[in-house]
């Protein structure tokens, strides 16, 4: 594996193991209070342990020279299928979620072992991110789950 590819494993590492230790400490108390999105933390902890479904589609587009974009009025779509998506952990346990975030995990693990050098270098547009290599975008990805962290630590109290 390349010093570059081990960078980014460990910085998605870290953040994996913040992520299920704020999951993992969620009371049964805190499941259903209200973020200042609007959503309950069960479905924002829910959303972030299926974010990895987003980052693969990402991460796809990017490393076969194509754009992880889209023109700035479909934009919203993504909130609504998110929304939608997120629907799905109304009613789910904590340990439903950390075993889905587990998973996931291990998922962009088993793509990111089948990057290439050359393929850590193609870029394109990503999203609302700018225009990033593959490298530059497993480096950055964590930034979306850690805001949906500090959305759930405050609605928690924490």
């Amino acid at each position: 594996m390349s010093e570059r590819l081990a960078e980014a494993r460990d910085i998605l590492t870290r953040n994996y193991e913040d992520m299920h230790a704020l999951i993992a400490g969620l009371r049964d108390e805190d499941m259903d209070k209200v973020t200042a999105n609007g959503w309950p933390v069960r479905q924002v902890a829910g959303h972030v342990a299926t974010s990895v479904d987003g980052q693969l589609f990402v991460l796809g587009r990017l490393r076969s020279g194509k754009s992880a974009s889209l023109p700035a009025f479909l934009m919203p779509l993504v909130d609504v299928r998110n929304w939608l998506r997120g629907r799905k952990f109304k009613s789910a346990s904590r340990d439903d979620i950390l075993a889905i975030h587990e998973e996931k995990h291990n998922e962009l693990f088993a793509t990111m072992n089948t990057l290439t050098e050359e393929e850590l270098d193609k870029r394109g547009p990503a999203l609302s991110m700018g225009d990033l290599s593959v490298i530059e975008y497993l480096r950055r990805s964590p930034e979306h789950e850690q805001e949906h962290a500090g959305d759930i630590r405050k609605a928690i109290g924490a």
